[in-house]
């Protein structure tokens, strides 16, 4: 980055330059070129960093390349960070570019702040140009800062989710497995009944009598007895059953 060192000349800030401090990003996310470069195509053809989609952003940054193509305009952009392209392109061959009305470059290295949308064209991501607005270099420090809010917020929601979801999948396992214990609690408890009326001289249940003989189970004795069925405690003859 050695050949970026003369953009460490500090600038005299604007009053007005702080109102563009990007707080409400109202789904605009500022990255920078390293959260760009770092980025991950999906298998969905999405983009994400850290596990955070990210498609509307916003970043600033120094003009140090701009190449003007046929249908399209390119701009590469540093920012401390790294370098990263911003495709503008054409709606026609007759018309301006409608984001790049407000920008006219020089060769000189000049400090802006775009906005624009991350896509993905055959697995390889790009940032289409919207938007560009000329800014201090002094700027720049102020979008890193929001960056960084942005960012830790982003991710600490992230895992939140991730938190609640893993508490969620537990809390979920503990009922399973009560639900399970108090299944067999019950499983164990009808067969003991069974095992009680058996010893009456009765090997045979009809379909009443074993409703009435698990009554206490409620609304679960029609599943104990399938179960007990697939257990091979029971054998069902058309609605009379044998005990085994």
């Amino acid at each position: 980055m050695e050949q970026y060192d003369d953009l460490n000349q500090n600038e005299n800030e604007t009053g007005n330059q702080k109102s563009h401090f990007y707080r409400d990003t109202g789904g605009i996310i500022p990255i920078t070129a390293n959260i760009f470069n770092e980025s991950q195509v999906t298998k969905d053809e999405t983009v994400e960093y850290q596990g955070i989609p990210i498609m509307d952003i916003t970043a600033v940054g120094f003009v140090v390349n701009y190449k003007e193509l046929e249908n399209k305009i390119i701009l590469t952009i540093f920012d401390y960070t790294g370098i990263m392209d911003v495709v503008f392109s054409e709606k026609m061959d007759s018309q301006d570019n409608t984001g790049l009305n407000t920008f006219h470059y020089d060769g000189t290295k000049k400090p802006i702040q775009i906005f624009g949308t991350i896509k993905v064209y055959k697995n390889e991501k790009k940032i289409q140009g919207a938007k560009i607005m000329p800014i201090t270099s002094s700027f720049v420090l102020y979008h890193r800062a929001d960056v960084i809010h942005t960012w830790l917020y982003l991710t600490g929601k992230l895992q939140e989710l991730k938190e609640a979801k893993e508490q969620n999948i537990q809390e979920e396992a503990k009922m399973i497995a009560i639900g399970n214990s108090n299944k067999n609690n019950m499983i164990n408890e009808a067969i003991s009944l069974l095992d009680n009326y058996a010893k009456r001289g009765k090997n045979e249940i009809n379909e009443k009598e074993i409703m009435n003989l698990f009554k206490k189970f409620g609304n679960k004795s029609k599943e104990i007895i399938r179960t007990l069925i697939d257990d091979s405690k029971l054998v069902d003859n058309d609605g009379v059953y044998e005990i085994m």
